[in-house]
């Protein structure tokens, strides 16, 4: 097992535990030997539960630069974006997701929440 991905799993048991501050440095750690869009997702995660959503909003557009077509990280995005109140930006991400899974969940729930 490489290294980045030891420490990708040992953020995912820091994430489960609620240790938060530890994932943000173990992934930091696993970004640093190899750029990948779940430790991107996962580290916006954890920056949603520190309450630091603007670095949040970063980790996601960066996980979606890496994998467009992620639909959870596409939603974790545009549910942090209603969170903040830029419920236009939301919506666009949230009608492009529809718009390639029409039957995927979250997306259609979050809909309604992106309407001004």
């Amino acid at each position: 097992m490489t290294e980045a991905l030891q420490w990708y799993y040992d953020a995912r048991q820091a994430f489960i535990d609620h240790d938060y501050q530890r994932a943000v440095k173990l992934l930091q750690s696993s970004l640093r030997a190899a750029d990948h869009f779940k430790s991107h997702e996962m580290l916006g995660q954890c920056y949603e539960r520190l309450e630091d959503r603007s670095r949040a909003v970063e980790e996601y557009r960066r996980a979606l630069e890496l994998n467009p077509r992620s639909n959870k990280t596409a939603c974790l995005l545009a549910t942090t974006l209603v969170d903040q109140g830029e419920l236009a930006a939301a919506r666009v991400i949230v009608v492009s997701l529809l718009d390639r899974s029409p039957s995927y969940g979250p997306a259609r729930r979050l809909l309604p929440r992106t309407e001004q």
